[in-house]
């Protein structure tokens, strides 16, 4: 077993993260709900709703790629149509404003459809008024998350905790700015990639996202 690891697999991470939101003094849970990133962070989500006893649901955002190396991140988009870019990658390959366009709506496009796929019929929950726990597995650049919380911020929430097990600590230092409070368990350096730091850190399918999303709204129906 490798000896650099934080975590031992996801649902130690939500765990450790539940533990610290309830060391909060000023977490209302009775007024909380629990939203994960797909597909890992939905897995870590789901052990922090369990544990918390709270309501989990999903947002869901994409990458946005460079046409000259898919590996490097130009922007994101959330399932709201809300957008990110990183502007220095967009001056340094002098991606121009067409390309932009259609690679956000053609990102766009594929978001809504795993939205609608994961979903299934369960009805999103109402963010409006209420304390959102956002959780990850793990981020590497953020630009997903900047999405995904763009996109929550126009739901109109009364604040936002963001919940992540691990995160280089410049993206964790950027990403506090943008929400109410910040738990990041562990800020590594130098950064590998997020799956360095869990023992176990198995793929996650869009037919596990659904089970665990089934099985939550099955719970709360009962």
């Amino acid at each position: 077993m490798r000896k650099d690891f934080c975590f031992i697999d996801r649902a130690d991470a939500g765990r450790q993260i539940a533990e610290k939101i309830k060391e909060k003094k000023d977490i209302k849970c009775n007024e909380s709900l629990v939203i994960g990133m797909p597909r890992g962070g939905v897995m870590v989500a789901s052990v922090v709703a369990k544990a918390l006893k709270l309501p989990l649901d999903l947002v869901v955002a994409g990458k946005i790629r460079s046409p000259l190396d898919s590996e490097v991140i130009i922007g994101a988009v959330a399932q709201d149509g809300s957008s990110i870019w990183n502007e220095k990658a967009l001056n340094a390959l002098a991606i121009d404003y067409d390309y932009r366009v259609s690679a956000m709506e053609r990102e766009h496009r594929e978001v809504l459809r795993r939205l609608a796929y994961l979903r299934r019929e369960w009805p999103p929950l109402n963010v409006k008024g209420k304390d959102v726990i956002l959780v990850d597995d793990g981020m590497a650049t953020g630009y997903t998350m900047r999405a995904a919380i763009a996109c929550l911020k126009g739901q109109e929430p009364a604040g936002i905790l963001l919940a992540i097990p691990v995160a280089p600590v410049q993206v964790a230092e950027s990403l506090k700015e943008l929400v109410d409070d910040l738990i990041c368990l562990a800020t590594p350096e130098p950064f590998g990639s997020v799956g360095q730091y869990y023992a176990d850190f198995p793929p996650v399918t869009d037919e596990d996202v659904k089970l665990i999303l089934s099985m939550n709204n099955d719970q709360k129906q009962e």
